[in-house]
């Protein structure tokens, strides 16, 4: 954890303005009433830090409604950005969820006289949770926001639905239950994200310079072949998905990495979802 200075202060919260920490490296915010009783977690030695929904709460007074629905995702997602790094760090996948949406809007109906109470109580709104990634959560976030929020009016999606087999049997290489990236409510349309990195082809160029390299090692042809394998099982399995899903009533669109970036490339796949 970096050292806290005046420009990078240290946030603390304290009961009363004789509680105040005077030193400079310190930004001090005063709760001498208003938060519920679960607003700050004990961590152990006497310390305590704000709880997620807390930090929602307290960050509503300095984000601007789509960067705070973006915090809202992650607060309850299933990754987590790079604290030191949280837009170009690495991200770690398949975590627990900190919150939930409806913890959130609990904690809030139960906070009075607090700053950032109705920017985090209109911006939770828009929020879904059990995200699986930022992409994913981008691309729910500006779903879900309203047109004059910069976003499309689409509604707030549900993510990462399990859908079972009508009859409870699945056949042959059919799975019991697929998941679908996201679905739009009261519709049959699911969309499913392929992320640059989804196939994972940077696992066969890196096997196939090592083979280079070493023309003569058995081992690491064997390699190229195999990472060839699991990149081909993988694009047969989102194939299998995509007929799954058709099967029990969903149309499922798929979303790439271009669509986010080209010019107007998430503008025409929204119209057209």
């Amino acid at each position: 954890m970096p050292q806290p200075t005046q420009r990078a202060p240290l946030h603390v919260a304290v009961p009363s303005d004789p509680s105040r920490v005077r030193a400079r490296f310190f930004s001090c915010t005063i709760y001498s009433a208003g938060l519920p009783d679960d607003a700050f977690l004990d961590i152990g030695n006497g310390i305590q830090v704000a709880s997620p929904e807390l930090l929602f709460v307290e960050l509503a007074t300095v984000m601007i409604p789509q960067v705070l629905v973006l915090l809202g995702y992650e607060l309850t997602r299933r990754y987590s950005r790079d604290a030191d790094s949280p837009r170009l760090g690495p991200i770690t996948y398949g975590i627990p969820p900190l919150t939930t949406v409806e913890k959130i809007k609990n904690f809030i109906a139960r906070c009075h006289g607090i700053p950032g109470l109705y920017s985090a109580r209109e911006c939770i709104k828009y929020v879904s949770d059990n995200s699986w990634s930022p992409t994913e959560s981008l691309i729910a976030a500006i779903a879900a926001l309203p047109i004059e929020r910069l976003g499309y009016g689409i509604g707030t999606l549900i993510l990462d639905e399990r859908s079972t087999a009508h009859d409870g049997n699945a056949l042959g290489n059919a799975k019991e239950s697929r998941v679908p990236d996201m679905r739009v409510p009261a519709t049959p349309v699911g969309i499913n994200y392929e992320g640059g990195g989804h196939l994972e082809l940077d696992r066969i160029v890196a096997a196939a310079i090592a083979a280079t390299v070493n023309p003569g090692n058995v081992h690491l042809q064997e390699e190229v072949a195999g990472e060839k394998d699991h990149v081909r099982e993988k694009y047969v399995d989102d194939v299998r998905r995509t007929r799954e899903l058709a099967s029990r009533g969903l149309v499922i669109v798929n979303a790439t990495m271009e669509d986010l970036f080209d010019n107007h490339g998430l503008d025409t796949f929204c119209n057209r979802s």
